[in-house]
């Protein structure tokens, strides 16, 4: 019967209005409250503070909702009521009276020392007389670089006095200054496994950088943890967000596991972020100092669930609309609801459809996709350009273009039809690697100097960075990059490309030995020297270069006819109107396009009729003629043959 009541609703709905992108089937199966929950597909195609959320029911009339209510906020630390401090021969007593007739749950030690580990002691107590030990051996310390614990956790239960001893049998005394106590923390919400993958992974001099990827937008982030083998570690982790040109730190925490001798293990893997994700990509930075990179074997994140109520006056198929940038939040009236304390059905949205009458707004309104008319003829190569769904695009130019055209880029053109398409160059570029062959050579000084040849697929890229794999562990050598170049006079010249000194200990993190480049190569080989002194050569290999990568946005139509021109190094850079929407076409969400294969270009034949061909041909008449004339005065001036 419920099946039926559905079918009947569903024949019955009328489409969603045109300016909403996405639509998804929501069943009820009776009237009465409703609780939503929403999936990431959902929260990734909605605004992020859903502002563009509409339900709409089986009749097509809008539908009043409310979002669950916010979390309940963490209680303020509050200093203690007393606190008295005892210097022991092997410890450090530290006795607090707390104040406090709401439950206990964290004590945090203020510590004057940026460089320390110790195991404490907790116990608790109701008249300060007669002491009940809560931790054993619990782990504090700071360590240079930011990696610091000082806060311990506890049941949460009322406590009247408090003692932290600190053991100093190891290591000198700390100076405790104060302590903050932090009552009883809510119950935590519920969570649920949320999908991440590392996008990418660059080991850099003290730090490890990884790319998370999300598969969508405006979920809330509850935490990410490591899995990691290492039985003990300590770092300073951060995430951040991309934004433009910088990063904005999100959420930061220690990471840690200790096993101190004769103590149970004790650890943090995870960060508590508690954040709703701005982006499908954040950045999980690792602070390595001078120990090896952190081996992770998986990384897990965890996510808080999205729930909004509402109250349907019939059952039948619902609708749920999002995807309208334009939509302004509504403004319902909906005490009524009661909240997420109504009890009712549950119910979740099923597949996310594309709207059939979605009509997308103009993203830059006012912009033109036509500028001027362009002779092409100057221009050696052009690509074709294959575009995506959407009027916004972006590429990202290839070795190609970067060696054959400009390279400041000025010679790049987007052309339809004779016309040019307006675009804007991006900064920064991306770098992207770039495999180098390599051969040793022999040096001029043996014994002392070694030296590689590496060569680049073509001439004149943009080359930042190159780096190497190195299989010694104890080495110190300086290291820099020579080009080889012969100027006019056909004298050979040797250039400096970049200098950098290489050094490892033992121990030491087995990371890739990168050298900075001052200035882009302009052939395809260069020469890497490295100062051996009396020692052996180092054994280098898996050579890599990092080149600049630009990119270009532009405004265009979803249709075949689109090249980019290049290779003209005497054009100007182009002037266009665009640059006064830059920012509006930074922000703006733009589909990737690709390029085709390289075509020449060459000059089409001229035909008799053309004044510069029968121009040339009168010329050549008139030096053929000249010629003849030349033999015969020369013929005559010679002296004629003597008769026997």
């Amino acid at each position: 019967m419920g099946a039926a009541v559905l079918l009947l609703a569903a024949q019955g709905n009328p489409g969603p209005p045109p300016e909403w992108r996405t639509t998804q089937d929501l069943p009820v199966e009776r009237a009465g409250p409703v609780t939503v929950l929403l999936p990431l597909e959902t929260l990734d195609a909605a605004g992020p503070d859903l502002e563009d959320l509409r339900f709409l029911d089986p009749s097509g009339r809008e539908v009043p909702w409310a979002p669950e209510r916010p979390p309940p906020t963490r209680p303020s630390s509050r200093p203690p009521l007393g606190m008295r401090t005892f210097i022991r021969e092997e410890s450090t007593e530290i006795v607090l009276e707390t104040g406090l007739r709401e439950p206990l749950a964290r004590v945090d030690l203020a510590i004057a020392s940026a460089d320390f580990v110790k195991g404490a002691r907790v116990e608790e107590s109701q008249d300060g007389r007669s002491w009940k030990s809560l931790r054993e051996d619990e782990a504090i310390f700071s360590v240079p670089g930011g990696a610091r614990k000082t806060s311990i956790d506890l049941p949460a239960l009322p406590r009247a006095f408090l003692r932290v001893t600190l053991d100093d049998r190891r290591s000198r005394p700390v100076a405790v200054t104060s302590a903050a106590l932090l009552p009883g923390l809510p119950d935590p919400l519920p969570t649920a496994p949320l999908e991440v993958a590392v996008a990418d992974r660059r080991e850099e001099p003290g730090r490890t950088r990884l790319v998370l990827r999300f598969p969508g937008r405006h979920a809330r982030l509850a935490e990410i943890s490591i899995e990691t083998p290492e039985p003990v570690f300590l770092r300073r982790s951060e995430l951040s967000v991309a934004r433009g040109d910088r990063e904005e730190l999100l959420a930061a925490e220690t990471l840690y596991r200790t096993a101190l001798e004769g103590r149970p293990t004790s650890e943090r893997r995870s960060i508590l972020a508690d954040l709703q994700l701005p982006s499908r990509d954040l950045i999980l930075t690792i602070d390595n100092g001078d120990s090896p990179p952190l081996r992770m074997d998986r990384l897990r994140a965890r996510s808080r669930p999205v729930r909004v109520f509402f109250a349907a006056q019939a059952a039948g198929i619902y609708r749920v609309l999002a995807g309208n940038p334009a939509a302004a939040r509504p403004r319902y009236d909906v005490g009524a609801l009661g909240g997420d304390e109504a009890e009712g059905t549950t119910a979740v949205p099923g597949p996310l459809g594309v709207n059939p009458a979605w009509r997308p707004p103009d993203p830059l309104p006012g912009a033109a996709t036509i500028g001027a008319p362009l002779d092409t003829g100057p221009w050696l190569f052009r690509k074709e350009i294959h575009l995506g769904a959407g009027e916004l695009h972006e590429l990202e130019l290839d070795p190609d273009i970067l060696s054959a055209g400009d390279p400041a880029g000025s010679d790049v053109r987007l052309v339809r039809a004779g016309f040019q398409v307006p675009y804007l160059r991006e900064e920064p570029p991306r770098l992207r690697p770039l495999e180098l062959s390599s051969t040793t050579r022999e040096s001029r000084e043996m014994g002392r100097r070694s030296c590689w040849t590496l060569s680049l697929p073509r001439t004149g890229l943009p080359v930042k960075q190159i780096s190497c794999r190195v299989t010694q562990s104890l080495f110190q050598r300086d290291a820099r990059l020579i080009e080889e170049l012969r100027d006019e006079w056909g004298v050979l010249e040797r250039v400096n490309l970049g200098r950098s000194s290489w050094s490892r200990l033992p121990g030491q993190a087995p990371g890739r030995l990168e050298l900075e480049l001052d200035r882009a190569p302009r052939g395809t080989r260069i020469l890497l020297e490295v100062e051996d002194g009396d020692n052996p050569s180092l054994d280098l290999g898996e050579f890599v270069a990092l080149y600049s990568a630009p990119r270009i946005a532009f405004k265009a139509e979803s249709k075949p006819g689109l090249y980019l021109h290049y290779g003209n190094r005497k054009a100007p850079p182009p002037r266009y109107d665009l640059a006064l929407l830059s920012s509006a076409l930074a922000s703006a969400m733009r589909v990737p396009a690709t390029l085709g294969p390289e075509e020449p270009r060459t000059s089409p034949p001229r035909s008799p009729e053309d004044p510069g061909l029968r121009g040339s041909l009168f010329l050549w008449v008139v030096m053929a003629v000249l010629i003849v004339a030349l033999l015969a005065v020369i013929i005559r001036m010679l002296p004629l043959p003597q008769p026997p």
